[in-house]
């Protein structure tokens, strides 16, 4: 009996290549416009690159992809990955540390690409730097790779490849590999001390200190939170003693501070946020604690902050009012890490109309006569020149002609004067009466027409669309 004439399904190549360009074109777009030029996006946009790259290599090759599932030729049984193999998987869905084909990509400050428990084992014995490239860390946080998961998963079902796991026991001794059991012990023993009511006070001060140290040095002590349950619950009791910041100083600031160390290891952002005192116990030491407990709060929140789901709960928490006072009043360290916080935080929509009501405009704007300070003031107004109430402050606080003045100074980077001009074209829409002014400046320094030229990308579209309301306005007047 004839077996039945099946359609010839439709080349995926066509469609892939058209999906990847449009992403090519989505994260280079998003690169330019919104001066996004973190380590993720920076990685998707080479990874995307490069997969074009492969696919246009294969074609002018003429090189044709393995026999597809439903194909007689291929085997019923599931398929071990050859990655030595001239039809394996291409370079960057190998880990560098494993030479598998990853099942967990994700990526570290260096920008490099590792299967998530390779490159938490690396991590766990104490190394800083990148293993590919020698770089030193900036953090250890993992960023999962999402965009190289998907291709690796696609390209797996284009060949009939079941997508490999990593059974959980694997994954835990790869995860646990390397810390020593006398650093375990170390660690109970810490706990114990902090979280004892009868801890002797020089105990006390001593186990805070210590802890504080080994949070910063050793990210596998940091990774045995996870492991030990109620490690947060025992970590934050000294913070709940009563009057304790006034009483024990000190043990606060190094719990705080552990604390932030500890919330850099990105498995412990969850468990840390979600137990309910972590937040409240960070907002009373951001209030009334020693200026480096402000500050590391600060900088506490804003690292939990990463976390999409910690935003709303930050806030919700009162800590938009006490990280306005520290970057209004904190020294030159806590008001940068207020900064932070706050511009994590109100990435969210509904935390900047939040923080606009707090008063937030005329905190920055103050911010931007100290010298030192004004690339991040400048981030944040920018930031909030999306936000019609916020642009309204900015322009009845006299912000423009700051703005003239940033846009004037040669020794400032480009960066500023990008995040200033977007500023000045926001409230300049928002309320064209300022233009007169400005076609005044504009006139004797010619800031503008300079900064169209030899801005940025961004700047340049916006300092063109000040020019082009600018012209307008000098026919209106002829």
């Amino acid at each position: 009996m004839a077996k039945p004439t099946k359609s010839e399904p439709p080349s995926s190549t066509s469609t892939t290549v058209a999906e990847l360009k449009k992403e090519l074109m989505r994260l280079a777009k998003r690169i330019a416009d919104e001066n996004d030029e973190t380590t993720e996006a920076l990685d998707r946009l080479s990874t995307v690159a490069e997969a074009l790259k492969e696919i246009n290599v294969r074609e002018r090759l003429h090189l044709t992809p393995p026999p597809s599932p439903d194909s007689p030729a291929a085997p019923s049984q599931q398929r071990k990955i050859d990655t030595t193999a001239a039809a394996g998987p291409p370079a960057w869905f190998v880990c560098p540390l494993s030479s598998e084909i990853m099942k967990d990509p994700v990526v570290v400050s260096s920008g490099q690409t590792y299967d998530r428990p390779f490159i938490l084992s690396w991590l766990n014995r104490g190394n800083r730097t990148c293993p590919r490239t020698d770089e030193v860390l900036s953090h250890v946080l993992l960023t999962p790779n999402i965009l190289v998961a998907h291709m690796i998963k696609d390209w797996c079902k284009s060949r009939g490849v079941q997508f490999p796991s990593t059974p959980s026991s694997e994954f835990e001794r790869l995860y646990n590999e390397g810390i020593p059991q006398k650093e375990r012990a170390e660690f109970r023993s810490l706990f114990d001390k902090l979280s004892t009511p009868s801890t002797p006070p020089s105990d006390l001060i001593e186990a805070a200190s210590k802890l504080r140290l080994l949070m910063k040095q050793s990210a596998s002590f940091r990774s045995l939170l996870v492991e030990f349950p109620g490690s947060i619950a025992r970590l934050l009791f000294p913070l709940q003693r009563k009057d304790s910041h006034r009483h024990h100083p000190k043990v606060c600031e190094d719990i705080v501070t552990s604390i932030f160390n500890a919330s850099l290891y990105d498995a412990n952002k969850k468990i840390l946020s979600d137990n309910p005192e972590t937040i409240p116990l960070l907002i009373e030491a951001l209030r009334v604690g020693t200026t480096e407990a402000r500050r590391n709060s600060a900088a506490a929140l804003s690292s939990l902050a990463s976390l999409e789901s910690n935003k709303a709960k930050i806030v919700k928490a009162g800590a938009l009012r006490p990280l306005l006072d520290l970057l209004g009043q904190g020294d030159s360290m806590g008001k940068k890490d207020a900064a932070s916080a706050v511009f994590v935080l109100c990435v969210n929509y509904e935390n900047k109309a939040r923080a606009v009501k707090d008063g937030a405009i005329p905190v920055i704007v103050d911010a931007l006569s100290d010298s030192v300070f004004v690339d991040e003031a400048m981030a944040m107004l920018a930031l909030f020149s999306s936000n019609p109430q916020a642009v309204e402050e900015m322009g009845s606080l006299g912000l423009v002609p700051v703005l003239l003045g940033i846009l004037r100074k040669e020794e400032l980077c480009g960066r500023i004067k990008e995040n200033a001009v977007s500023v000045l074209y926001a409230i300049c829409a928002k309320d064209p009466y300022n233009l007169d002014g400005i076609m005044e400046e504009e006139e004797e320094h010619h800031a503008l027409g300079n900064l169209s030229k030899d801005g940025t990308p961004r700047a340049q579209r916006k300092a063109l669309g000040i020019l082009e309301k600018l012209t307008r306005l000098r026919h209106r007047m002829a």
